[in-house]
């Protein structure tokens, strides 16, 4: 099973949260009914449907877009960022950012939360899982996937809700199929929430994908004969991978966690030694012309460079990255396809981004660059 003992307080608050928000209609911090259908309607229309590309932070964009609703759904607002910093880890973001971020949305609403409220405390310095940079910079595709998610899912009847609750890959696949989801991180954090034993803390498709080649390498099997642009199949790879460990367990694991040692040496990038240096001396340009020549030809190929005249490649060369200049797109594993990146470039910079700037050299028109 994927529950981690160390994810106990989160998950206890996890299945509350559950039976009162997604079951029922009721509240995270209070008794009343926030989580309806005509609140969520609201923040769909309010913010999901009224997106703002002007400049300026992602609170006070939020604040004004939520500035016509009504009270109730601005503090629906606040719970449903509890719930996204639920499993988020005191490394990659404190809780007392947490609590101010939750209590400002709330404070929208034109009332305060008590300090003292249970669910605001300890707990949010409970999380287990470190979802990257990416998670705040995308927060605000997060937050529209997750209020889109939510608005389809109070259209459901209460048994469908149900019966899609009482199995986990039947709810992937329903989560899957929701319009925002492809390439959010909180599609993983919700279903490790809802599902802890089936399901890991892991925050990112890259590290699943990672665990599984390693491990099909270290067994003998052939990595590729897992479609990896099949969330649900990689998902039962990962819970794969932990059942065999489970049936030997390393001696010094107390439980299966891939992010602990011996498992993280497994699969993680190593990094290189310190003082080492592993850069090419490429002699002069002929000899680094005649060594393309030799190894590429008249292949056609993208031209990847480090920025800041090089200062970045032991960074990227360590992290084993190549890195693009769109910062909003995030992880690109997260996407399932060409079109889907193509979609988010559009939605972000406009409908001829892509042509302009994406399009492969051999394959622009005649006299291009």
């Amino acid at each position: 099973m994927a529950r981690l003992r160390s994810a106990e307080p989160i998950l206890e608050a996890a299945e509350r949260w559950r039976d009162a928000c997604l079951l029922g209609d009721g509240s995270v911090f209070t008794t009343a009914s926030l989580w309806t259908p005509q609140n969520l309607d609201e923040l769909v229309r309010s913010y999901a449907e009224n997106l703002d590309y002007s400049d300026g932070d992602f609170w006070s964009k939020l604040e004004a877009q939520l500035q016509p609703a009504r009270p109730d759904a601005k503090k629906l607002a606040a719970e449903m960022f509890w719930v996204m910093y639920l499993l988020v880890s005191e490394e990659a973001m404190g809780a007392e950012t947490k609590r101010y971020q939750i209590r400002k949305v709330w404070e929208w609403s034109g009332e305060a939360l008590p300090e003292d409220h249970p669910l605001l405390g300890g707990l949010l310095t409970q999380g287990v899982s470190h979802p990257g940079t990416a998670y705040n910079t995308h927060r605000w595709r997060e937050f529209r996937f997750f209020a889109t998610m939510l608005a389809d899912w109070k259209k459901l009847g209460q048994e469908e809700r149900r019966s899609l609750l009482s199995d986990p890959w039947d709810y992937a696949t329903w989560l899957d199929a929701r319009e925002h989801a492809p390439g959010r991180q909180l599609r993983h954090i919700l279903l490790f929430l809802l599902f802890p034993d089936h399901f890991e803390r892991i925050a990112t498709a890259s590290h699943k994908q990672k665990i599984v080649r390693e491990f099909r390498r270290k067994w003998d099997e052939d990595p590729d004969e897992v479609d990896y642009s099949d969330r649900i199949a990689l998902d039962r790879e990962v819970l794969r991978v932990r059942e065999r460990l489970s049936e030997d367990p390393p001696a010094e694991l107390s439980e299966i966690d891939f992010y602990h040692s011996p498992l993280a040496e497994e699969w993680r990038d190593q990094k290189v030694a310190p003082g080492s240096d592993e850069t090419t001396d490429w002699g002069s340009e002929d000899e680094a012309r005649a060594w393309l020549e030799r190894h590429i030809g008249e292949r056609p190929v993208w031209l990847i460079s480090v920025p800041g005249g090089g200062r970045l490649w032991r960074d990227f060369r360590d992290s084993d990255l190549i890195a693009i200049g769109w910062d909003y797109l995030g992880d690109l594993t997260e996407y399932a396809s060409r079109d889907d990146i193509q979609a988010a470039i559009a939605e972000q910079e406009g409908p001829d981004t892509w042509a302009s700037c994406c399009t492969p050299p051999w394959a622009a028109p005649s006299g291009s660059r």
